[in-house]
């Protein structure tokens, strides 16, 4: 495109090169937010002194994690094993504390 370059050279220093990554998202990324949500599931199914309706948790996931409630159910079916293994675990909120600190588990 035209002017492409021109638009970058006045604000990033010539020796840094603008690097194209891949098209889509970052797996990574994907992989960190499943198992936040996960252990999030857990939190509200298992540790929260009240029972919680389903659909409740469902709900409180898809504002925390800006997600809509499809794809919040899509997600734990995807990470099924992995939650299987954090109910047998049985992390405390302590623990999850440690592991999520910028979340809040009270």
């Amino acid at each position: 495109m035209r002017g492409q370059q021109a638009l970058f050279s006045d604000i990033l220093p010539p020796i840094i090169s603008i690097k194209n990554s891949g098209i889509g998202r970052n797996k990574v990324l994907h992989q960190n937010r499943n198992n936040k949500l996960i252990h999030r599931y857990y939190w509200y199914a298992q540790l929260q002194p009240q029972r919680l309706d389903y659909s409740y948790i469902i709900n409180q996931l898809s504002n925390e994690f800006d997600l809509s409630d499809f794809r919040i159910i899509i997600v734990i079916q995807e990470n099924h094993a992995q939650l299987k293994q954090v109910f047998a675990s049985k992390p405390s909120a302590k623990e999850l504390q440690k592991m999520f600190p910028h979340l809040s588990w009270q």
